[in-house]
């Protein structure tokens, strides 16, 4: 976990925003499921079948009441905004099925990764 974020900034400060992107999208999503785990608001759901259970969706997770209240609403918006919704940058879906060109690889995509990431470091340690 922590070596793919060293190895996603460590591109990011060669300038290889291809991998930084890459690396680091999918560990601000563990990163956010982590907090939510650690504040005990779930990340799993039930299935249909009886003793069944799946990951929650990022989407789904930032829109729950308790992480809108752990991050505080502006902060779950952002993040919805540049990972997870169409109506924004979806970055997290985007990269993560294969669906951006090679050009949307750039500093700035890539500065608001490490944004996202800086964000997230305000939480460290902190518990409710």
């Amino acid at each position: 976990f922590l070596c793919d974020i060293k190895r996603g900034l460590e591109a990011y400060f060669a300038q290889d925003y291809i991998v930084a992107i890459h690396l680091l999208i999918p560990q601000i999503e563990a990163s956010i499921r982590s907090l939510l785990e650690r504040e005990n608001i779930p990340t799993l759901k039930s299935c249909k079948s009886p003793n069944e259970f799946q990951q929650r969706t990022l989407d789904d997770m930032l829109r729950d009441s308790k992480a809108i209240e752990l991050l505080t609403p502006n902060l779950a918006a952002y993040f919805r905004i540049l990972l997870t919704d169409n109506r924004g940058w979806n970055l997290r879906n985007e990269v993560c099925h294969g669906l951006t060109e090679i050009s949307q690889f750039d500093p700035m995509t890539a500065n608001r990764i490490i944004h996202a990431l800086l964000c997230l470091g305000r939480f460290r340690g902190q518990t409710n």
